[in-house]
């Protein structure tokens, strides 16, 4: 008799695992998402997962998702409102940020979560990518080990499949703001979230679509 408890111990032990990896598999290049924080505010709707009984909403001004295609930004627009499950309080109002960030509802494609975020400095042209606060129901992905959990020195674009790794993806951010005066004027500060939800004239959208 122990024989068959033991088989469907490994059996639902197997299924776990599979849960679990697939829980945590990385997030494309494509959810990397530059903005400037507009505002944080508390949002007892959002779902948190820590001692903090409620999630926040985001508002962000001049949202861009930076590594998606030329299709991605077709079908996904970046937005101005993110959900988060915890307290993001590694960045502040008028802070640049980083976020990784993507839908999570089929159902309501508009609503986008967080996953990890960290604050984006510049200082003498160069841009430097502060400690990134992951969401506790993202645990990451280790690249290097191919398995879930992030290794405490990993930065927010570490995690994703393939060859590149942060100091790559940073080069190509730094290619596109050569300066800290360039990456500012992309980022304003100030401009409500409201502005941002404002129909795009023609030329505004083709310049967003190849920025």
């Amino acid at each position: 008799m122990m024989t068959p408890i033991f088989r469907n111990t490994a059996c639902l032990s197997l299924v776990f695992a599979s849960t679990l990896s697939f829980a945590c598999m990385p997030l494309s290049p494509s959810s990397t998402l530059l903005a400037r924080l507009h505002s944080v505010a508390p949002a007892p709707n959002v779902q948190s997962y820590t001692a903090d009984p409620s999630g926040y909403l985001l508002h962000l001004s001049s949202p861009k998702f930076e590594f998606g295609s030329v299709l991605d930004k077709l079908t996904k627009p970046a937005p101005s409102q993110l959900e988060a499950t915890f307290n993001p309080s590694n960045v502040k109002p008028q802070d640049i940020i980083i976020a990784l960030a993507d839908t999570y509802d089929g159902a309501q494609p508009e609503l986008y979560r967080v996953y990890a975020i960290a604050p984006v400095t510049c200082s003498h042209d160069t841009i430097t990518l502060g400690k990134p606060t992951l969401a506790a129901d993202y645990p990451g992905w280790n690249r290097q080990n191919e398995s879930c959990g992030r290794s405490q020195n990993a930065g927010i674009l570490d995690g994703f499949i393939g060859d590149k790794d942060q100091a790559d993806y940073l080069a190509d951010l730094q290619a596109k703001y050569p300066t800290c005066e360039a990456l500012n004027a992309a980022f304003t500060a100030g401009q409500s979230t409201q502005s941002d939800s404002k129909p795009l004239g023609i030329w505004q959208w083709f310049k967003a679509l190849f920025s």
